[in-house]
């Protein structure tokens, strides 16, 4: 059996400047690898570079609380749901309406 070829840095330096060459005579190719970025990122940052105002959310609150036992005859409720509806009332970027899920459909 023959001994393997090992990679040249040549080699891998000729094949890089020919493909270098060939992009950098190609204009559409140089064009798209430009343009199209600038013009996408353009695009997404008209549409999602806006301040979000106002946005409804229909909000059911189903927590039937966590229970924790604090002593041998004592057991504490814990209601995690009421700090997330006080933090999204208190928010002024959405509105919420509680309601059940049915009444919440468009």
């Amino acid at each position: 059996m023959s001994k393997p070829k090992s990679f040249s840095a040549d080699r891998i330096m000729a094949v890089t400047w020919r493909v270098l060459k060939q992009i950098s005579r190609d204009r559409r190719t140089v064009g798209m690898m430009i343009a199209m970025p600038a013009i996408i990122m353009l695009i997404f940052g008209f549409a999602l570079g806006g301040e979000v105002k106002n946005v409804p959310v229909a909000l059911e609150n189903k927590d039937a609380g966590y229970t924790i036992t604090t002593g041998p005859n004592a057991n504490t409720t814990v209601y995690f749901s009421e700090n997330i509806t006080s933090s999204l009332q208190n928010d002024d970027r959405v509105k919420v309406t509680i309601c059940s899920f049915n009444a919440g459909k468009y």
